[in-house]
C-alpha cells in the first residue's frame, strides 16, 4: 500500500468511527482527535480498527494525540507488526 492509499484508508476509518462525512487528509487538528469530537471510547475503537486493518501494534495515545491524518499514518508506519500465536505461558 502506498502513502496515498494509506492516507485515504486512515481518513475513511477516522470518518467512520467519528460519524463524520470526511476527515481531511490535509486537515490539522492541533488538539488531537478531540478537535474532531472524538471521545475516549471512539479513540479505543479507532485504535483497534487501525491495528486490525494494518496488522500492527499502536499505542492509543499516539493516535489520540496525532495532529492530522498524516501523523496517524506516520505512527502506523513506525509501529511494530502485531504478534500472533504467542503462547501466554511461554511454552
Amino acid at each position: 500500500m502506498d502513502a496515498v492509499e494509506l492516507e485515504e484508508r486512515v481518513s475513511d476509518l477516522v470518518a467512520a468511527v467519528l460519524g463524520i462525512e470526511r476527515a481531511e487528509i490535509d486537515g490539522d487538528f492541533q488538539g488531537g482527535l478531540a478537535d474532531l469530537g472524538c471521545t475516549s471510547l471512539q479513540a479505543v475503537q479507532l485504535n483497534r480498527l487501525l491495528e486490525e486493518e494494518f496488522g500492527c501494534e499502536i499505542n492509543v495515545l499516539d493516535v489520540v494525540d496525532a495532529q492530522g491524518i498524516r501523523q496517524i499514518c506516520a505512527v502506523i508506519s513506525k509501529s511494530p507488526a502485531k504478534r500472533t500465536g504467542a503462547n501466554p505461558k511461554g511454552r
